[in-house]
């Protein structure tokens, strides 16, 4: 039996970005310490969840497509997404 196919798209995509995110939080640096000079970090801050929440939004997405369609009309609209 697959145990894959118990999991919805939702849960699914949770937890890979729990797992992404607890293993690159170390990496992350403060909001006091701005890698970029001149540019506050709260604004590079922003940035980055604005830019986390369309990476999650468009995986999300793109997984719950998968349900309703076959793989290669999938490989072919990914292939014009990333063209």
């Amino acid at each position: 039996s697959d145990e894959h196919s118990n999991v919805d798209p939702a849960t699914f995509s949770l937890i890979r970005f729990s797992i992404a995110t607890f293993f690159s939080a170390p990496f992350t640096p403060l909001p006091s310490k701005c890698p970029v000079s001149g540019v506050p970090a709260r604004v590079i801050w922003r940035w980055g969840f604005e830019m986390g929440i369309w990476m999650f939004l468009g995986f999300a997405l793109q997984t719950v497509g998968l349900q309703f369609t076959s793989a290669s009309r999938s490989a072919f609209l990914l292939y014009l997404n990333v063209k």
